[in-house]
């Protein structure tokens, strides 16, 4: 429901006691004033880390659309990827932001 000054909406959300538990903990050590401030820097952290996931997805997307990875590639330039890395990047992103992301390419969304 949107408030009165139309700023800020409220959510409601049911969490384990634990979690619940652990964010009191910060909140009484004094690295958030609240429960809300908390859950916005939790959000808007994670949004941040979505929207770089998807941008950087593109970028790779974009290159080798363009051939450039390939004649990278063909320039015998040594590319070094870090499996585990890999799998931690991509762990974040889901099938819509890839379908998002090459939709974005195609020149089908903005």
């Amino acid at each position: 429901m949107p408030s009165k000054t139309g700023k800020t909406i409220l959510v409601q959300i049911r969490l384990p006691r634990k979690l619940v538990e652990e964010i009191d903990n910060l909140i009484r050590k004094g690295y958030y004033s609240s429960r809300t401030s908390f859950f916005e820097d939790a959000a808007r952290r994670r949004l941040e880390e979505v929207r770089f996931t998807s941008n950087e997805l593109m970028y790779f997307v974009r290159e080798y659309l363009e051939g450039k990875l390939e004649r990278t590639l063909a320039e015998k330039a040594k590319i070094i990827i870090d499996l585990n890395e890999a799998r931690k990047r991509l762990k974040s992103v889901s099938l819509e932001d890839i379908t998002h992301t090459m939709n974005r390419l195609r020149g089908r969304t903005i």
